[in-house]
C-alpha cells in the first residue's frame, strides 16, 4: 500500500480554536472525499493534533523543541501505479486548486511538508 501524508501547519495568528472550526468544517471534508475520487484514492482522511499535556512529554523525551504539526491528511492506493495514472488529469488539478483555496485562510503552507510512504497492509 502506498500513502501519501500531509502534515498541515496553521497558519500564524490562527488560535488552535480557528483552526479546529476551519478544520471542522463541512466542506473541508467535501474538499477530501473529492480528491480521494478523482485520484482513484482507497482513503482520504483528515487527523486533526490533540492538544494534550502528552505532546509535550513526547517532545521532552524524544529531546526536541519542533512543534507538533496541527493536522494531517492522508491518501491511501494499492500502488504507485494507481496515483501516477491520475495525478497529471484535469480533474486532478481542478481539485486540488480549490483544495488550496479553501486552505488559504488558516493553512500555512510554506510550513508543511508532504511525503509518501509504504506499507504492507
Amino acid at each position: 500500500m502506498i500513502r501519501f501524508v500531509s502534515c498541515i501547519k496553521r497558519k500564524q495568528g490562527i488560535t488552535p480554536e480557528e483552526f479546529q472550526r476551519c478544520w471542522d468544517a463541512p466542506q473541508f471534508q467535501t474538499h477530501i472525499n473529492n480528491i480521494a475520487g478523482v485520484l482513484n484514492a482507497i482513503r482520504g482522511a483528515k487527523y486533526r493534533t490533540l492538544h494534550v499535556e502528552a505532546n509535550s512529554l513526547a517532545r521532552q523525551l524524544r529531546e526536541t523543541d519542533v512543534e507538533p504539526f496541527d493536522g494531517t491528511i492522508e491518501y491511501w492506493w494499492k500502488s504507485a501505479q494507481e496515483f501516477q495514472d491520475r495525478i497529471t488529469t484535469p480533474e486532478v488539478e481542478s481539485a486540488l486548486k480549490e483544495m488550496k483555496t479553501f486552505q488559504e485562510s488558516f493553512v500555512d503552507s510554506a510550513n508543511c511538508s508532504v511525503f509518501f510512504t509504504e506499507f504492507d497492509d
